[in-house]
């Protein structure tokens, strides 16, 4: 596990420290952006209908 700092006791942070904070944010928007426009699609959609149908199917009681 990393730990960051952005400022301690008054001091400045690391200035490498502060700059891999914001890369790492930056890659996280950029990874829910793409998430987003990834459930868009119909490749996605067509994944949802999938499970749908075995989860309608498993949940199916046969008496």
């Amino acid at each position: 596990m990393i730990t960051i700092t952005l400022s301690g006791g008054g001091e400045p942070s690391n200035e490498r420290a502060i700059a891999f904070a914001k890369a790492l944010a930056a890659s996280k928007k950029q990874m829910e952006e793409d998430s987003k426009a990834f459930a868009k699609t119909e490749k996605y959609q067509e994944y949802l209908r999938k499970l749908d149908e075995l989860n309608a199917k498993a949940n199916t009681t046969d008496v």
